[in-house]
């Protein structure tokens, strides 16, 4: 059975709050166990406010972190795989295969994530990230590359979509 902590009753709420903020800077752990102990015991009193807010915006920003992170990766293999047929390999399919699945599992995840993805995508900062990346890479000359995207959100994240000539990967089934 799992221990929890919380605060004494019939502590002032400032100094219980003091009492948080201090504990958030010095034992991270042990301020989430008090936090939820608060939570669960219904003690607002003892509930660290500003760092539960700085830690719930931390997590959101991740979240969409974690989607512009996959959505350049993704963009950048696809830009290889069209351009260098003759380079393409295993890892690259694995690592669109991959990509694709992270994008599809984190809007899985969180639905609001989607509208976040097409606004990074039609932004056009990912692909000129995915595009910077993918030159550095291939040691080729940025013009052998779209200085645009070429293709659509729904193609880029379609797991049967292979720019480029063949060979292509076998269809995959729709997740």
């Amino acid at each position: 059975m799992a221990r929890t902590r919380s605060l004494p009753t019939g502590i002032a709420p400032e100094i219980a709050a003091s009492k948080m903020a201090k504990l958030y800077e010095r034992d991270y752990v042990a301020w989430l166990d008090a936090q939820a102990a608060a939570i669960r015991d219904r003690r607002a009193d003892a509930l660290d406010l500003a760092n539960i807010l700085e830690e719930l915006l931390a997590l959101s920003r991740s979240e969409r972190s974690a989607v512009e992170s996959q959505l350049v990766r993704l963009l950048a293999h696809l830009l290889k795989y069209a351009r260098q047929p003759d380079q393409r390999s295993g890892s690259w399919r694995a690592t669109i295969i991959h990509a694709r699945q992270e994008l599809a599992r984190l809007l899985r995840q969180s639905p609001s994530l989607k509208r976040h993805l097409e606004t990074l995508f039609h932004g056009g900062e990912c692909y000129a990230d995915a595009l910077t990346w993918a030159v550095g890479e291939a040691r080729l000359p940025s013009d052998t590359f779209p200085h645009t995207c070429p293709w659509s959100l729904d193609q880029v994240c379609d797991p049967n979509f292979w720019p480029g000539p063949g060979p292509h990967p076998e269809p995959r089934p729709a997740p």
